[in-house]
């Protein structure tokens, strides 16, 4: 009965206080269910039970031949952008032209203006953030969001140069300013930054209330999703917006170029997304259409069963 245990504690000595000499290093520390630890269940468990038997069967039935996909990239309606910002300035300038159509030009704030506006960005020029540039989107481009939005930008930073930063994608969404841990919110989890570090990277973030879903994309992939994000969003009280590059003191810290800032008023699709992104995307099925490729090998088939075969009746 663990019902009388309030704290349990991990040390050198006799209980009572401290004792030894030197340091021990305590990873990976796991409190779970007696007879089933989930970190240690069989691979062909996926129901998580720690046995492999015909409900895990039932669950790969129910993905059964679903594989990788390719997306065929659709050029976006042109007519719902709420704002462009091509980052195509020349030195000294203090505002980023909107080529929507829509003049809502944004104010670029920085100590050295002539510095900030770089030739080398994905499609001609781009900006290039230190912790000095703030870019002021005016509460226009907003106004009229209520129920889909889609921002998109692509970004060229080296994670080595921070690496402590680049672990995940975060994309928010709210009412208003006023208790933003009430938003509704789709996460993406970078296990492999580096892999892309350096390089030019698009990013996309929608949202659809009507659908209650959300999205992040990576160069196209969709890599997060929540689909419990029917709250609505309330542009016209969004105010101004900025895009800086929060979260470092210094303007002697590594710079982030942006480029092809666009803001759309309606959900794209992925196949619009994708052309964004200039080229046909492969989109794995994992991990967000399933979680169940065992073998990993893009598709759900014979020898994803062979291993809950193999595990049979295997219990831990």
């Amino acid at each position: 009965d663990l019902g009388g245990v309030t704290s349990l504690t991990i040390g050198l000595g006799d209980g009572s206080g401290p004792g030894g000499a030197g340091t021990i290093y305590v990873d990976d520390f796991l409190l779970d269910l007696v007879g089933c630890i989930s970190a240690f269940h069989p691979l062909g468990d996926l129901n998580k039970d720690c046995r492999s038997t015909i409900e895990d069967v039932v669950i790969l039935a129910g993905d059964w031949l679903m594989k990788d996909f390719a997306v065929t990239p659709v050029s976006p309606d042109p007519g719902q952008l709420l704002g462009h910002y091509l980052f195509n300035e020349s030195a000294g300038s203090a505002t980023a032209a909107d080529s929507s159509g829509s003049g809502n030009n944004a104010t670029v704030d920085a100590t050295d203006l002539d510095i900030i506006w770089s030739v080398s960005g994905y499609n001609d020029g781009c900006i290039e953030f230190d912790s000095s540039v703030a870019v002021t989107i005016p509460s226009a481009v907003f106004n009229g969001v209520t129920d889909e939005i889609t921002i998109s930008m692509w970004v060229n930073g080296d994670t080595t140069d921070y690496p402590d930063r680049v672990n995940q994608a975060f994309f928010v969404a709210g009412l208003t300013s006023g208790d933003e841990n009430s938003w509704e919110s789709a996460t993406w989890d970078i296990d492999t930054a580096d892999a892309y570090g350096g390089q030019w990277n698009h990013y996309a973030a929608v949202k659809n209330t009507t659908t209650g879903v959300m999205n992040v994309y990576h160069n196209g992939v969709l890599v997060g999703q929540t689909t419990s994000a029917a709250g609505a969003m309330e542009g016209s009280l969004a105010g101004d917006s900025i895009l800086s590059m929060a979260g470092f003191d210094s303007e002697t810290t590594p710079k982030v170029k942006v480029d092809d800032l666009r803001i759309y008023g309606y959900a794209l699709s992925q196949v619009e997304i994708a052309g964004l992104t200039a080229g046909s995307v492969v989109q794995p099925i994992e991990p967000i259409y399933t979680e169940y490729d065992l073998d990993d090998d893009g598709s759900i088939d014979l020898s994803d069963f062979a291993i809950v075969a193999r595990d049979w009746l295997e219990e831990k």
